[in-house]
């Protein structure tokens, strides 16, 4: 009997809901430790107001925290930190509510997405309340911009950044069935022929294929990593990812055999079109490394020298840091960049040195190739490049574009991007109570001439709801008939 009882009550105490204030309180004041220990900021002659950004964040995070009664205020504490922060690449964020059971996906019978500054109907199917190009003005009384400010918060939003609308719009029209408490329940539009109407939304399932959709709104069609000729002299460049697995690397090794092998035929083309839809960051090596075959490498790495000729990368010494740094090296080297492997090793004693003799950073300065910093070397590409961007782009693949706008025949098409901080190579990991989780950027970059917050606009702005590959190169064929043959690159 009493074993019998004394199991029944281990079996209570175990399905109990955690104490999430209890949570929430030791959760943000470990994560304003490890970032305290960790995070370059705390010592960043560039960012002085650093500490002080973070400490606010805390509060803000933990007046919260101590309110807290359940997971929504557990989530909503950690997002306070993050949006403190303001930095895609150091952020804490909650994991899914423990025993949440999720409804079924929904739409109210149309798809949205953000083209140039507002919201407007992608995809309509029978019971849209209005059809394909539309404008959303309002939703429940509220505009549109409102709306998605105050439902996207933390890491999944950050305002000041064009791209993250043309993100985050397409998810203000999802819902689930049962609805949540929040749902949109009516919207206001501006019909294509100008007339205002209002309507009650109708909620139901989602198709899957309805699903894709949503992916297309806010970043068209994915072109798989590889190098096609979708039209005669036209040549396409799919750079999807730049964290590919083991497949993807695979196919980053034909795609730089395709090029080399193609190189004769691509330096006569009429354009070549580089596609970084859904690329969204990872290894700034994927993509320098496709710019070398295109361009030559003695031209991209004097080029780049040339850009980053008065960078300085700090990397915080702390012994996680070079616990994390030193993980990275076998997968680095796994990917067939040995070299660049050997140089993370060279970073990892460096910052094991400045740890012993009590340094803050190792101080590290970038190099590509032999070193020199000739801005203009020669180049005998000059094909019409036009680059594809989204609003997603960041992290490395805006490292990608860095590099190839230093190349005088090189326009972005698209959307603009999202942005960074000079703060990188973040990896994550769990928060103590394994109900959240942690990323703290290891190095900064010093005197980086693209800003922090800075991201990138389009040369040629491509609001059109259509963003298939075909309408791009549509496009791309009107703007060659326009300007004409390309001016030779140096």
């Amino acid at each position: 009997m009493i074993s019998a009882f004394m199991m029944a009550m281990a079996a209570q105490a175990s399905e109990a809901k955690p104490d999430w204030r209890a949570v929430a309180i030791a959760d943000v004041n470990a994560a304003y430790r490890l970032f305290a220990e960790n995070h370059p900021g705390m010592a960043n002659p560039e960012d002085p107001a650093f500490p002080a950004r973070l400490a606010a964040a805390h509060n803000a995070s933990l007046k919260i925290a101590f309110e807290t009664r359940d997971w929504d205020g557990y989530d909503r504490a950690l997002d306070a930190f993050t949006d403190g922060l303001s930095d895609g690449h150091a952020f804490v964020v909650a994991s899914d509510e423990p025993g949440k059971v999720w409804g079924k996906r929904a739409w109210p019978g149309f798809t949205a997405a953000w083209r140039g500054h507002s919201l407007y109907v992608h995809r309509a199917g029978p019971n849209s309340p209005a059809p394909v190009g539309s404008r959303i003005l309002s939703c429940g009384g509220t505009e549109v911009e409102q709306l998605i400010r105050s439902r996207n918060r933390g890491l999944w939003f950050r305002p000041a950044e064009a791209g993250q609308w043309w993100n985050m719009g397409p998810s203000l029209l999802m819902g689930s069935i049962p609805p949540e408490p929040d749902q949109l329940k009516s919207c206001s539009f501006q019909l294509p022929d100008g007339r205002v109407q209002s309507a009650s939304l109708r909620w139901e399932r989602m198709p899957a294929v309805i699903f894709d959709t949503y992916r297309r709104a806010f970043a068209g069609e994915e072109t798989p990593i590889g190098l096609s000729e979708p039209r005669t002299g036209v040549w396409l460049l799919g750079l999807s990812s730049f964290s590919p697995d083991e497949k993807g690397q695979a196919a980053y090794r034909k795609l730089h055999a395709d090029i080399d092998r193609e190189r004769a035929k691509l330096l006569k083309a009429r354009a070549i079109v580089i596609d970084l839809r859904f690329n969204s960051g990872g290894s700034w090596l994927w993509g320098h490394d496709v710019a070398r075959r295109l361009w030559g490498a003695k031209a991209v790495d004097e080029r780049m020298n040339h850009f980053f000729r008065d960078v300085r990368i700090a990397w915080r010494a702390s012994r996680d840091n070079i616990t994390k740094l030193s993980a990275a090296i076998g997968k680095i080297r796994a990917g067939g960049h040995a070299k660049e492997a050997d140089e993370v090793q060279t970073i990892v004693t460096g910052m094991e040195e400045a740890l012993a003799a009590g340094q803050v950073s190792f101080i590290e300065r970038p190099s590509f190739g032999d070193g020199r910093q000739q801005g203009d070397s020669p180049t005998d590409l000059d094909t019409p490049v036009y680059v594809i961007t989204h609003g997603g782009c960041s992290s490395a693949c805006l490292d990608a574009i860095d590099t190839f706008k230093r190349f005088e025949n090189v326009k972005l098409i698209g959307a603009p991007t999202s942005a960074d901080t000079t703060y990188m190579e973040a990896p994550r990991g769990a928060l103590p109570s394994g109900f959240g989780v942690i990323a703290i950027p290891l190095k900064t970059w010093m005197h980086r001439p693209r800003k922090s917050g800075e991201g990138y606009q389009p040369d040629i702005p491509f609001n059109d709801l259509d963003w298939s590959t075909t309408a791009f190169l549509e496009r791309i064929e009107s703007d060659l008939q326009a300007v004409g043959p390309a001016p030779a690159s140096r």
